[in-house]
C-alpha cells in the first residue's frame, strides 16, 4: 500500500518555456500563455534535435556521428520537486498522471556517457554502442533496399513509370550493387543475380520481423540515447539527474500513427511563437533541414483531444487569470518550496 501511495504522489511534468538571457519575466509569461493556448488548440509538439557523438578511431582521429531525434520531453517528479525544476526549465508546467503517459508509449531516456577528452581507456564504450546502433540501422536499410531491388514486381512497377506498356520482368535479372565512399565515388561493383538475393533474403527472413520493422525499432531506440553530462555548461551527470522520459514518433494505434506531421497553419503558429528556434537549420548525417519541417503533432488519443489528458496546469501567480481562460479549473499557482 505504501508503494501505491508513493507512486500516486509522483507525476510526469512538461515544463516551459526556458528563459533566455535577453528575456524579461513578462516576455516569458506571455510566451508560456501562448504555448498553453497552442496545446489546447493544436496539441503536443514533438521537436527535432541533433545529438553529436564522438568515437575515437584506431588511427587516432575522432569520428563524429549526428543522430536526429524528434521528441517531447517529460520529467518524473514529486510535486514538491516541481518548483526547483521550474526555476531551470520555465514557470509553466503540465502535469500528467504516470499511467496516462504510459498509455502513450512514453519511454525513459537511455543516458550514455560521452568519451572523456584524451582518454585511451574505456570511456568511449558508450558512444561506440550508439555507433553500432547506427551501423545496424544502416545494414537494415541495405537489406530492405535489396528486398525491393530483387523483387521482380517492384522492378516492374518502377519500369511502368517510364513505360506504361511494360508487363514483364525476367526474374533472373542481374543486380549491379555499388559501394560508394563519402563523396559518392564508386569504390566497388558487385554483380549478383536477383534470384540469388531473393534466396538469401528468404533465409534471413525466416522467423524474423520484416527488415523495415526492425529498422524502425532501432530508429526509435536512437531517439532515446542522450549524453549523461551537460558539456556546454560543464556539469557532470547533469542530464542523467533529470530523470527524463520521452514520447517519440513511430508508435501507432489501430493503424494510425500517434504523431503526425504539422500542417502549414500549425507551422505558422510555431514560427510566430519562437521564430529563432523553429526556423533554425540543423544537420545530421543525412543532410540539413529546417527544424519546423520535422515538427510532429499529437492532437488526440482514443478519440479525445490531448488536452483532456492533462491532470493539472501549474503557472506563475501573474498568469493565473489568463491561464484560467485557457485551461479552466485545471490551473493552479506554482507554489515555491524550500
Amino acid at each position: 500500500m505504501d508503494n501505491v501511495i508513493a507512486e500516486a504522489e509522483r507525476s510526469f511534468y512538461h515544463t516551459f518555456p526556458r528563459k533566455r538571457p535577453t528575456e524579461t519575466d513578462e516576455i516569458v509569461v506571455a510566451k508560456g500563455l501562448k504555448i498553453l493556448k497552442g496545446i489546447r488548440d493544436i496539441g503536443m509538439v514533438l521537436a527535432p534535435e541533433v545529438v553529436e557523438w564522438k568515437i575515437p578511431q584506431i588511427d587516432g582521429t575522432t569520428k563524429v556521428i549526428r543522430n536526429r531525434q524528434t521528441r517531447i520531453c517529460f520529467t518524473e517528479l514529486s510535486q514538491p520537486e516541481l518548483s526547483g525544476h521550474a526555476q531551470k526549465f520555465g514557470p509553466f508546467s503540465l502535469e500528467f498522471p504516470i499511467h496516462v503517459l504510459r498509455q502513450f508509449g512514453i519511454l525513459p531516456v537511455i543516458y550514455v556517457p560521452q568519451m572523456i577528452l584524451g582518454d585511451k581507456l574505456l570511456s568511449s564504450f558508450g558512444p561506440v554502442i550508439v555507433w553500432m546502433f547506427e551501423n545496424a540501422r544502416y545494414t537494415l536499410d541495405l537489406l530492405d533496399q535489396l528486398s525491393k531491388l530483387s523483387d521482380p514486381q517492384s522492378i516492374l512497377e518502377i519500369a511502368r513509370r517510364t513505360n506504361p506498356e511494360a508487363n514483364h520482368v525476367d526474374p533472373n535479372y542481374t543486380l549491379n550493387l555499388c559501394n560508394n565512399d563519402e563523396d559518392k565515388t564508386i569504390v566497388k561493383n558487385i554483380l549478383v543475380k536477383a534470384s540469388d538475393v531473393r534466396g538469401i533474403l528468404g533465409y534471413l527472413n525466416y522467423k524474423t520481423a520484416p527488415f523495415d520493422l526492425m529498422r524502425g525499432a532501432i530508429y526509435a531506440a536512437q531517439n532515446l540515447f542522450y549524453p549523461t553530462d551537460d558539456q556546454f555548461n560543464d556539469k557532470i551527470l547533469s542530464y542523467y539527474r533529470q530523470r527524463e522520459w520521452r514520447i517519440i514518433p513511430g508508435p501507432s494505434l489501430e493503424g494510425k500513427m500517434i504523431a503526425r506531421m504539422a500542417t502549414s497553419i500549425e507551422k505558422e503558429f510555431l514560427l510566430g511563437l519562437d521564430h529563432r528556434f523553429w526556423s533554425r537549420e540543423i544537420a545530421d548525417d543525412k543532410g540539413s533541414f529546417q527544424r519546423i519541417d520535422e515538427a510532429r503533432i499529437i492532437d488526440e488519443f482514443q478519440g479525445k483531444h490531448i488536452s483532456e489528458s492533462v491532470g493539472r496546469v501549474f503557472v506563475p501567480p501573474n498568469a493565473l487569470d489568463r491561464a484560467h481562460e485557457v485551461f479552466g479549473n485545471k490551473v493552479e499557482v506554482l507554489v515555491e518550496t524550500a
